[in-house]
């Protein structure tokens, strides 16, 4: 992890311990809508099936925080290694 090139030094080795799952794709306009009731996109006009957009990292932790008591599940965003 790391890159002598970007000021992300020193370049290091990584290990995830933990088996997790991902998405394969972003969160769509239709499932923030569903979970947070509005649709923040510039892009709205794009679709259901569309990645939502124009959201903050707080926004996003709002969201996870509703996904979360909805679903019961342990939802988060993955960490720069993972």
């Amino acid at each position: 992890m790391g890159s002598s090139g970007y000021n992300e030094q020193p370049v290091h080795r990584v290990t995830i311990n933990k088996a997790f799952s991902m998405g394969k794709t972003e969160v769509t306009q239709g499932q923030w809508r569903a979970i947070m009731g509005n649709n923040p996109s510039n892009f709205s006009n794009c679709g259901d099936n569309c990645p939502v957009e124009e959201v903050s990292w707080s926004d996003v932790q709002d969201y996870i925080q509703k996904l979360n008591a909805k679903t019961g599940k342990k939802y988060r965003l993955p960490s720069e290694a993972e």
